[in-house]
């Protein structure tokens, strides 16, 4: 939630077991305070320095090669497993009795 405050706190999830029973997981976590970012920009009309508001940077662009080789290894691994799966079909011979 965008009200929560910074520190530490407990997550806790409950939900009925296979066989019916009430289970229940705790995990602590700590929440940090979002980052403030700002950039600075010289006004053209004078030499003073007015701070402004900028974007926060998700770190998508440090992330995405990473994910693609991820996402190929992941393709490359089904692509094998089906190619694997449909030669093990073709070799299977049916007995007469």
């Amino acid at each position: 939630p965008a009200d929560l405050e910074p520190g530490n706190h407990t997550v806790q999830a409950e939900g009925l077991g296979v066989d019916g029973r009430l289970r229940a997981a705790n995990l602590g976590v700590v929440v940090e305070a979002p980052p403030t970012p700002t950039t600075t920009t010289t006004v053209p009309s004078s030499s003073t320095t007015v701070p402004i508001s900028a974007l926060p940077a998700t770190g998508f662009a440090d992330r995405a090669p990473l994910a693609v080789v991820l996402m190929g290894l992941a393709l490359a691994l089904y692509v094998y497993g089906l190619s694997t799966w449909m030669s093990d079909r073709r070799k299977k011979v049916v007995m007469a009795p």
